[in-house]
């Protein structure tokens, strides 16, 4: 998943954060995480028939989701130009660092034995502060970060030091992921990064390293100012309202394998970035709001359909 930072331009006196241009954005494969968005569609919608058992259904399903994702990964592997490793250990790093108990600067070089590490002192409040600052790239490029990455890189310092880390400290691990989750889902209120996109990309310097120039036409600014009173004045916006409305019709109203099949799908695959981590932008969750905006209108139409007429 592709990180970004908390950081934005102002429009009208306001801050609306941005999203930043990532490393791995080169990497063709992350075409395979987002297709997993079409797994609970592809299974849940098999035709099935009254004489084949819960548990049959079951192994067709699993086997389902393993083979399109296996697809997935194998086609985007050959299609891809440039392989990049995408990891979420960097972060957990930061993460549980930021949220653990103090710990010495000794300690934490002790447990990072190995790591390109670029910072000696203070370690731990500088660990705290890009993760206030938000932005994973942060960790890897730019004047505050912690770690120093080139072309060949040694995985086993950084694996051994997530995972000493981490059952070190679960509990601060838990508490990292939940912060971010909840930020995704827009908890507190308009929390959550990049509602709307109002810079192509943050740092200039990520033009030629992604190979996109990107631009927007006029009638594209002319319309984000509007979105932007929106995105301040209003929870249209605010993912949790989606998945709050999406698990009220999923209880209630949902009574046929379609409307089923789109919300929980978009509902999975939002719960499927808390063990990932990724950053908390809005963008992550627009698969969760579109499913859930279409199943409403169908549930609508269903429910009149079915009115009795006088």
């Amino acid at each position: 998943s592709s990180p970004s930072s908390g950081v934005g331009c102002r429009a009208g006196g306001r801050h609306f954060p941005t999203n930043s241009a990532p490393r791995a954005q080169k990497n063709r494969q992350t075409a395979g995480r987002r297709g997993t968005a079409v797994v609970p569609l592809v299974t849940i919608l098999l035709f099935w028939t009254p004489t084949i058992r819960l548990w049959k259904r079951l192994i067709v399903v699993i086997a389902g989701v393993v083979f399109v994702i296996s697809a997935g990964f194998a086609v985007t592997r050959t299609l891809a130009t440039e392989h990049v490793k995408l990891t979420p250990v960097w972060q957990d790093i930061v993460g549980v660092l930021a949220f653990t108990d103090d710990m010495s600067d000794l300690e934490i070089l002790t447990i990072l034995k190995g790591t390109k590490i670029v910072v000696y002192h203070d370690i731990q409040k500088h660990a705290r502060k890009l993760y206030r600052m938000r932005g994973a790239w942060r960790i890897t490029d730019g004047p505050d970060r912690m770690f120093y990455q080139d072309s060949v890189m040694d995985w086993r310092p950084y694996n051994r030091a997530w995972r000493t880390l981490v059952f070190r400290d679960p509990a601060a691990y838990l508490k990292y992921h939940w912060k971010d989750f909840k930020i995704l889902l827009g908890v507190p209120y308009d929390s959550v990064g990049a509602t709307v996109w109002n810079l192509p990309l943050e740092n200039p310097k990520f033009m030629d390293y992604i190979e996109h120039n990107a631009a927007w036409s006029r009638t594209q600014g002319l319309i984000a100012w509007p979105l932007y009173d929106i995105a301040v004045v209003t929870p249209l916006f605010t993912p949790w309202v989606y998945a709050a409305i999406g698990i009220l019709l999923l209880v209630l109203c949902c009574r046929d394998r379609l409307t089923f099949a789109l919300i929980s799908s978009g509902l999975l695959y939002e719960l499927s970035y808390f063990p990932v981590g990724a950053n908390p932008d809005f963008r992550y969750s627009h698969w969760m709001i579109t499913s859930i905006c279409v199943a409403t209108v169908i549930l609508f139409i269903q429910r009149y359909r079915t009115k009795p007429r006088t």
